[in-house]
């Protein structure tokens, strides 16, 4: 048997792994909301002795929380990079695979904060949470069939799913040049978006290509809300001052104002 015969049963049987999954579709989210559900419970207990947690809001507990989760399934999303690396280097096609184990697993994160939160979530998780439900819906319930644009913009999600838990460190951290530093992984996501919005750009035109309007339908109602979150919180990561912050937040809820000592700013208790 030759390198592309045995390539040809690889995929095969990757493929038959993924569509044995969607074909057990409830049990596979049972399983799945079931582990996540006992990770985020142990993150919120360790998350509840940080001396900052009390003078949290409830919407920003469970935003640390769930920044959180999403950062430790942010690997599974990486292990994307490698699909993409076979794919252009040996023409290894992984991608229906891993849509249907990483990228499901990862989006179960949200559909238990989806669960969890509902409807108390803020416009801008709510849209977030949307979408990743649109894409699952589309491999879970519709049939779609996994293709590269998609691990490529799993592995975009993994990359902010990173830097969203880096910049929540702004609620709780007690040194602003550390806040700053948060801040700035938000701009770095700039153009990892621009690459995700064009990802799903041209899955709605593959849509319209193989005649599939129900998928573009799906997909365009994703390109928006993926489009609107990232100016909404691009705007809000741009303005946000984190001195002022700090002065109004982490420096009366410690008692001190912020010090330079050592070129670094921290609190005096």
């Amino acid at each position: 048997m030759d390198a592309m015969e045995e390539t040809t049963d690889v995929e095969l049987w990757a493929n038959r792994i993924a569509d044995f999954l969607i074909s057990m579709r409830l049990t596979y989210a049972i399983v799945l909301c079931s582990i996540l559900n006992i990770a985020r419970v142990r993150i919120e207990a360790k998350a509840h002795r940080k001396p900052f947690w009390e003078h949290l809001s409830e919407r920003h507990q469970r935003t640390v929380v769930g920044s959180e989760l999403r950062f430790w399934t942010s690997p599974i999303l990486l292990s994307g990079v490698i699909v993409l690396g076979a794919l252009v280097v040996a023409g290894f096609d992984f991608s229906h695979f891993w849509v249907c184990t990483c990228l499901i697993i990862a989006g179960a994160a949200d559909l238990i904060d989806w669960i969890g939160r509902w409807p108390a979530l803020p416009f801008d998780l709510w849209y977030h949470h949307m979408g990743v439900l649109l894409l699952l819906v589309q491999f879970g319930d519709f049939g779609a069939t996994g293709q590269w644009q998609v691990v490529w913009l799993g592995v975009g999600v993994g990359l902010q799913s990173i830097a969203n838990h880096m910049s929540s460190r702004v609620y709780y951290t007690q040194e602003v040049p550390r806040m700053q530093e948060a801040v700035r992984w938000q701009h770095a996501m700039v153009p990892v978006k621009i690459l995700n919005m064009a990802a799903l750009s041209w899955r709605i035109y593959t849509a319209f290509v193989e005649q599939a309007p129900l998928f573009a339908v799906l997909r365009a109602a994703m390109l928006f809300g993926y489009a609107y979150t990232a100016v909404h919180a691009h705007r809000f990561w741009f303005r946000f001052d984190c001195a002022q912050y700090h002065a109004t937040h982490q420096a009366v809820w410690f008692q001190g104002p912020p010090v330079l000592v050592l070129g670094r700013t921290r609190t005096v208790p």
